[in-house]
């Protein structure tokens, strides 16, 4: 999904008061009570960390993403990404193509790299 309006600012702020911090994988921060915004649009295949002071409901209006024609870059080391796809899957069958080893296409044992 491709929301709208992108800005993390004007996603989350539906949740004001309740959001505390938004964190995306490579450390930024959205820290409303400060006015601190570094990370300013969403991005496609990002996933992000969100601390609530309690239970909310995060609604989202945008443009719906063709998921198997979707790619973001996956950089090394730990991440955090989004899920783009409609429907639940198994984490095994939406990663496999990400497997060293022995093969990228077996389905039947779930495998970490193993650098990891």
């Amino acid at each position: 999904l491709v929301p709208v309006s992108p800005n993390i600012d004007a996603v989350m702020l539906a949740l004001y008061p309740e959001v505390k911090l938004v964190k995306n994988g490579s450390g930024q921060v959205f820290w409303q009570q400060y006015n601190v915004n570094l990370i300013g649009n969403m991005q496609v295949g990002a996933g992000y960390q969100i601390k609530m002071g309690s239970p909310q409901k995060l609604s989202i209006s945008g443009t719906p993403l063709a998921a198997i024609q979707t790619s973001f870059l996956m950089p090394a080391g730990w991440s955090i990404m989004g899920y783009l796809h409609h429907e639940n899957a198994l984490i095994k069958n939406m990663l496999c193509l990400l497997y060293t080893s022995p093969s990228p296409r077996d389905l039947s044992t779930s495998r970490m790299p193993s650098s990891a």
